[in-house]
């Protein structure tokens, strides 16, 4: 949390860091705002935002145990355990609570990006302002969308994203955020699957003004070739788009309401009616736009989010999600320089009709800047004696992973040598066709092996599907072999952590 106001006069400008793109709202009413080197932006306030494939993102689970005191450290730690972040490097991490969840621990989305990063995407912004007040992530700005009661809070929502050069859908619960999931499906990757299946090359202008002009439809006419066949790659794109939805509805033990469509070229006619029909569910085209002359420019919806975002940061000042390195600093009057000159100032001052004073109040000062430069060393002496000793900790740290990967090596070794000496002498030609059939089914119904169990003829397999009709048909495929006999006593429903189903299959070789 800061206090670093900023005094903007109601001027909100919103930049797109990836295409230079910028908008300044006031007013109600917006126009597009070139950045310039030579004006002055003292009185502006500065927000844009980071897209989902620029950060690493990961879901932690923490117990309840853990104070909120240590949940930053806590998640630091196991997120540089996840992502296998590089220690040499600085990151800005950031997180927010899944809510709603029926669980024994709690879980957070994660978020983080290394600032070498951030500098890179920001790069020619930063070259023209000095400052950027607020950098925001692009699955969380459709909390705009509640705060400014523009939806519902009372359902769960799915905003599904189709940018350029990022796709993602991000679920809300209540108002809050949930989750997301990054998609393939970007609306470059569309393009590529439609020059591929037209046989020819087409411009990302042409390909994306005839997807918004014409849209998507099964019309057989030969006036409407591109969308007989943009339908047939969206309707891939929503099944895969479904197959997640589903995933997370299971998953989560939730139920989606709503799906929300945005994309950074605007509304595609007949879009949300073909998803609605494909889903099975509402959908509508995301509509932020808040500005009295929305209809005289066209600009992305993320501007009209992160608008709302900005004023509403102003108003509860909150950076636990705000991931700009590129802030003001406070003015100049709150600064430790500045209370510094002004309290020199004002003894200066005092001095010219207050010589005793002045002498006795400079005498007090001098002691207190001797005490803070006391401080200061000792301090400065304790940060490199903890940065020598995390030095040493990370280098005892790599010698210990290094033996470790050593030993695990060696351990590995002995353990395959002894599996395939046992093997060779249980039948190994045997059972490696058997195992070759089984695994060839497996891999058919989409099944995991946690175990396998060998006895003889009896080989016991424990497996693991998100459906129990998958295991159900993996029986009756082994059934249907002469070779095999196979049972299973039953198929378990495991609800914790994460929904599946369980079986241990018995397959007797005759």
């Amino acid at each position: 949390m800061t206090n670093n106001k900023v005094e903007s006069n109601d001027v909100m400008i919103t930049i797109d860091p990836y295409n230079g793109e910028a908008f300044k709202f006031r007013n109600n009413k917006v126009t597009i705002f070139e950045i310039s080197k030579n004006l002055s932006y003292k009185n502006h306030f500065f927000i844009s935002y980071l897209k989902l494939k620029s950060l690493n993102t990961a879901i932690i689970e923490i117990p309840k145990s853990i104070s909120n005191d240590d949940l930053a450290n806590i998640l630091s730690i196991k997120a540089y355990e996840e992502l296998s972040l590089d220690t040499e490097k600085d990151y800005k991490i950031s997180y927010i609570e899944m809510s709603g969840l029926n669980a024994e621990n709690r879980f957070f989305n994660v978020f983080v990006i290394d600032t070498e990063t951030l500098n890179g995407i920001f790069q020619n912004t930063i070259e023209n302002i000095k400052y950027i007040d607020y950098v925001g992530i692009a699955p969380l700005l459709y909390s705009a969308m509640y705060k400014k009661n523009l939806i519902q809070k009372s359902n769960i929502d799915c905003f599904i994203n189709l940018s350029k050069d990022d796709a993602f859908l991000a679920v809300y619960q209540g108002g809050e955020y949930f989750t997301s999931r990054s998609l393939r499906y970007n609306l470059t990757y569309l393009k590529d699957k439609f020059c591929e299946q037209a046989g020819e090359r087409t411009s990302d202008k042409l390909f994306f003004n005839m997807l918004k002009q014409n849209g998507i439809s099964k019309d057989d006419s030969e006036d409407n070739i591109f969308s007989k066949d943009i339908f047939y790659i969206l309707d891939d794109c929503f099944s895969y788009i479904s197959d997640i939805i589903n995933s997370l509805n299971r998953i989560y033990d939730i139920s989606i309401n709503n799906i929300f469509i945005d994309t950074d070229i605007g509304n595609i006619n007949g879009l949300s009616k073909f998803v609605s029909q494909k889903l099975e569910l509402p959908v509508s085209d995301l509509n932020a736009d808040l500005a009295i002359n929305k209809n005289n420019i066209y600009f992305a919806q993320n501007h009209n989010l992160m608008s709302i975002e900005g004023w509403n940061y102003k108003e509860e000042e909150n950076d636990d999600l705000n991931f700009s390195i590129f802030k003001r600093p406070p003015p100049f009057f709150q600064r430790k320089s500045g209370k510094f000159i002004t309290t020199l100032t004002a003894s200066f001052l005092l001095s010219l009709s207050y010589p005793i004073f002045n002498y006795s109040y400079g005498f007090f000062l001098q002691k207190e800047a001797d005490k803070m430069q006391e401080e200061y060393n000792i301090k400065h002496n304790d940060e490199l004696r903890i940065k020598s000793k995390l030095e040493n900790l990370n280098k005892e740290k790599n010698i210990v992973r290094d033996k470790l990967t050593e030993e695990e090596q060696r351990f590995d070794f002995r353990k395959k040598l002894l599996s395939e000496i046992d093997d060779k002498k249980n039948n190994y030609k045997m059972k490696s066709i058997v195992l070759y059939d089984l695994s060839n089914l497996l891999n058919k119904e989409e099944i995991k092996i946690k175990r396998i169990y060998s006895n003889d003829k009896n080989i016991t397999i424990r497996v693991q599907s998100d459906s129990d009709k998958k295991i159900t048909e993996f029986i009756k495929s082994i059934a249907k072999s002469p070779n095999y006999s196979v049972g299973t006593k039953e198929i378990s429903f495991i609800e914790k952590p994460i929904k599946f189903y369980e079986s241990n299959i018995s397959v007797e070789i005759k």
